[in-house]
């Protein structure tokens, strides 16, 4: 399992195409703080952009992550909408 910062240093051929095509929309969806400004990256985003934060979040619920306790206590309220 690696660690999430890892993930970033590994071959770039294990890491999809359209993730590293979309790494500025993740990474300014990540810094986001503001729920509006969230909401307006998500509601203006191609089907790219979130394909590749869908490919992201399968990754993290399928253990691919290594997450800190602190990173999984904020993730998990959203875990069962999510699943669903």
């Amino acid at each position: 399992m690696m660690n999430y910062r890892q993930y970033s240093f590994q071959k770039m051929s294990e890491i999809p195409q359209f993730v590293i095509e979309n790494k500025n929309f993740l990474r300014q969806l990540a810094r986001t703080k503001s729920e509006r400004k969230l909401r307006k990256l998500l509601k203006n985003a191609s089907s790219q952009q979130l394909l590749a934060l869908v490919e992201l979040c399968l990754n993290i619920l399928r253990t691919r992550f290594q997450l800190t306790i602190r990173q999984k206590k904020r993730l998990s309220p959203y875990a069962n909408y999510v699943l669903k």
